[in-house]
């Protein structure tokens, strides 16, 4: 065999090798991506529950802006349970949300994130929630009330990263209307309460995300009074 042929059939073992190795290779990345995809929530279903948040205290802020922008303002409250070592299993970020940006300008939807603390046994007997924590608290700018058990319908999500956030936002509120309708237990609870949709209540744990409607009490939800809205909005 001549060197040319010898090259030309070297060249093609290169050149097949080097097609199956970018088709393995184009293979492994897809599957990356999509095993990402679920590791995010993306292809997680749904699933709305009845749940009851119990009595809680919470440390407030008020927001008005878009809502895109608010996720500062929760990042410095968390840092704040870090700062003052409180314990995050009781202690947790949330946000108080009381307009649908597609309907109100986004530059006015109005909303209250802060801190919440519930602990079932706490509350059961009746202690009082340490006066330095509560302090140091109202010392940041926050201002505080006392929250009644209220059932909540919630959807659970884990939050993993940033992207895991905002697949739960979108997945949470697509479904929401579409449960409410479809749900013959949660339309006659409608429709025999006079149910209205005023607020969303989410709540960002370590590892979970909570989003609900107040099912009940949707009025001790709403903290919005616009008086502190010059020092904490953000445009």
């Amino acid at each position: 065999m001549s060197s040319v042929p010898r090259i030309l059939f070297a060249l093609s073992g290169i050149m097949i090798i080097a097609y199956y190795s970018f088709s393995f290779g184009i293979l492994l990345l897809l599957l990356s991506i999509f095993e990402y995809l679920i590791y995010i929530g993306v292809f997680r279903k749904v699933v709305f529950s009845r749940w009851i948040l119990h009595d809680s205290d919470i440390f407030y802020l008020e927001y008005k802006g878009e809502y895109s922008k608010i996720g500062n303002t929760i990042k410095n409250l968390s840092e704040t349970i870090n700062n003052l070592h409180l314990d995050r299993k009781n202690w947790n970020t949330f946000g108080f949300y009381y307009d649908n940006p597609k309907v109100v300008d986004p530059k006015k939807c109005r909303a209250v994130v802060g801190l919440i603390y519930t602990n079932e046994k706490y509350y059961q007997e009746n202690q009082l929630l340490n006066k330095e924590i509560f302090n140091n608290l109202i010392k940041e700018g926050l201002e505080h009330v006392k929250l009644k058990q209220a059932d909540l319908l919630i959807s659970k999500f884990p939050y993993v990263n940033n992207l895991s956030f905002f697949v739960a936002i979108i997945k949470f509120y697509r479904n929401l209307t579409k449960n409410l309708e479809q749900n013959e237990f949660l339309s006659k609870f409608m429709i025999e309460s006079d149910f209205e949709f005023k607020n969303s209540v989410e709540i960002y744990k370590e590892n979970d995300l909570i989003f609900g409607i107040p099912l009940e009490k949707s009025e001790q939800f709403f903290l919005y009074t616009g008086k502190n809205e010059q020092k904490n909005t953000i445009n």
